[in-house]
């Protein structure tokens, strides 16, 4: 038999079904990217060009900078840097360079009060050595006065004995004269070693003519081992000597003679 009509459901067995057709996908955006296709991105606005390289460096010259100029300094960099948009992501950031500015004023500032009072501590304590001195001078006094002078007395009371001077034996005479030229005309430069327990040193000269010395005459009696002559004759051969004044007898023996020829 031969069907007079189509059943609408028998098609659907023969012809399979077609899947609706989907509208294109949209870009979707999400923290500032658009999104096209699945692991695709691109920025709403293209990247700002670096600054052109034109050679400048950075100077800090920190060392150079004092205590007081630091912190104004480094207040400066952070104010110009957070109004740059440049330095959006700047390294330390913010946070962390501003707490390094504020802890070190503040430790300035503990610095300074610490040494103010150190100063008045040092003050106060030399203030209090003064008395401590003068009582001990007054308790030095009284055992001085009720010792009689005997030392068994005086190390009883924990107190030191003053040494007694020793006597100052013959001085030796004076060693390594020699004189000196430096070019002036007329100019001798003389020098000698010192001597322990020396007041003052006496110095003569005499004229050596064809090697025989003339009178000695005193040039001068100084408190150093050293003297300065001036206009003294060009070409003429002179001859020193120099002892030392003081001790047991009042002048030690004369240095050797050393003779130089004005220039």
């Amino acid at each position: 038999m031969i069907p007079t009509s189509i059943d609408p459901n028998a098609a659907s067995e023969l012809t399979p079904a077609q899947p609706a057709a989907q509208p294109p996908a949209q870009p979707t955006y999400n923290s500032g990217l658009h999104y096209n296709t699945p692991g695709l991105h691109y920025a709403l606005t293209d990247p700002p060009a670096p600054p052109v390289d034109d050679g400048a460096k950075v100077r800090l010259d920190l060392q150079a900078r004092s205590d007081d100029d630091l912190p104004p300094f480094s207040q400066a960099i952070s104010t110009a840097m957070a109004a740059q948009p440049l330095f959006a992501s700047m390294v330390p950031t913010a946070l962390v360079f501003n707490a390094a500015v504020a802890d070190f004023i503040a430790k300035l500032q503990a610095q300074r009060l610490a040494k103010a009072a150190a100063r008045q501590a040092t003050q106060d304590k030399n203030t209090s050595r003064l008395a401590l001195e003068n009582v001990l001078n007054l308790r030095g006094g009284y055992v001085q006065t009720t010792s009689n002078g005997n030392a068994s007395v005086i190390l009883s009371a924990a107190m030191p004995l003053r040494r007694t001077p020793t006597p100052m034996g013959v001085l030796p005479p004076p060693l390594g004269l020699r004189v000196d030229l430096n070019g002036t005309e007329g100019k001798m430069i003389l020098n000698w070693d010192a001597v322990s327990g020396a007041r003052t040193y006496l110095v003569q000269r005499a004229i050596v003519v064809d090697g025989v010395t003339g009178p000695w005459e005193i040039m001068e009696a100084g408190l150093k081992p050293t003297l300065t002559l001036n206009g003294m004759t060009v070409g003429t051969l002179y001859a020193f000597r120099v002892a030392a004044m003081g001790g047991s007898s009042g002048m030690s023996d004369w240095s050797t003679v050393v003779m130089r020829t004005a220039a």
